[in-house]
């Protein structure tokens, strides 16, 4: 088949490339959520100052917790979940010295593998959290837990 001189094969405009490009980058995001710890492994916290299972907390399963870790300079975040739908931490915040908010994110999509496991998330501290005191920690969908008092009454 013969092209007639003159026209061409238009494959689209540049507007429809950019909008193409801008819902790749929005699947892409949604899909790997941007993670607000400095480390992540596999299993409970390696070195830290931890803290009980929520009350209501099922007997005999992996359970959710927190702890200090590096003298308070870091939450650990404690997660059970799917290996390949992990929770991922994207947002901590401090809305008074003695109570934290942790927003987490499941990743992985609609299909998860059922082989539960332990994933810990090490969080900078917010500033001006009271160390020296019992510091509430939220963490929504997940559980609320408390963080013993470490160091001086003083805050960061």
């Amino acid at each position: 088949m013969r092209r007639a001189r003159g026209s061409r094969h238009r494959v689209g405009s540049p507007v429809t490339a950019v909008l193409g490009a801008l819902a790749l980058a929005a699947v892409l995001t949604a899909c790997d959520p941007h993670s607000v710890a400095v480390r992540t492994y596999e299993g409970p916290v390696e070195d830290g100052i931890a803290t009980a299972a929520p009350s209501d907390a099922p007997a005999g399963q992996f359970e959710p917790g927190v702890a200090w870790v590096d003298d308070g300079d870091r939450i650990a975040l404690t997660i059970p979940g799917s290996s390949s739908c992990p929770y991922v931490p994207t947002d901590i915040s401090a809305p008074d010295p003695s109570h934290i908010e942790i927003d987490v994110v499941r990743t992985g999509g609609e299909t998860c593998t059922a082989d539960l496991g332990l994933r810990t998330h090490e969080i900078p501290t917010p500033r001006g959290i009271a160390k020296g005191a019992p510091v509430q920690v939220e963490v929504p969908g997940i559980g609320e837990f408390v963080l013993p008092p470490i160091g001086p009454s003083t805050t960061d």
